[in-house]
């Protein structure tokens, strides 16, 4: 399976995080959304570009002692898993909250992706999907760009 061209990752509960990057177009998007809001912005992506260069990933629910909204975030799991099952785009592995600490809110800003939203869970999905290029995931790499805006100053290679 290719590299997809276009990855989603959403912060699940209530009102749903999402952020987006098109490595076609070189775009970041970012916004809260309601369950319906969160799963026809998917849509929208799955059947305007081909599924296989579609991604999406989401944050994992992990019930201990958390002030979160349990019902919520795992209906929207639900939702999107049930969407990549009926459209074929591909479902990332689901990760814990820490996980988004790679994508730090300074490391945002330098990209120019902070956009904070009311409840902030814009700035969470950012968080993962940032996380997630960093990462490398599936061998995937960094947009250009945007390695040469967090990491002009140094030597460092991710």
């Amino acid at each position: 399976m290719s590299d997809p061209k276009y990855v989603m990752w959403i912060d699940p509960g209530l009102v749903s995080g999402w952020a987006s990057y098109d490595w076609i177009a070189d775009a970041f998007l970012c916004g809260e959304e309601s369950l319906t809001g969160v799963g026809e912005r998917i849509r929208a992506v799955a059947t305007g570009i081909p599924v296989e260069q579609f991604a999406v990933g989401c944050e994992d629910y992990l019930s201990v002692g958390s002030t979160g909204t349990p019902r919520y975030s795992y209906e929207v799991i639900g939702m999107v898993k049930w969407l990549a099952h009926d459209y074929g785009f591909r479902m990332l592995p689901l990760v814990p909250s820490g996980m988004r600490k790679l994508g730090s809110v300074n490391k945002l800003k330098t990209l120019g992706w902070h956009k904070p939203t009311p409840g902030g869970h814009a700035v969470d999905a950012s968080r993962h999907l940032l996380a997630d290029m960093l990462r490398g995931h599936k061998g995937r790499r960094i947009p250009p760009r945007i390695h040469d805006a967090l990491f002009r100053s140094t030597e460092d290679v991710v």
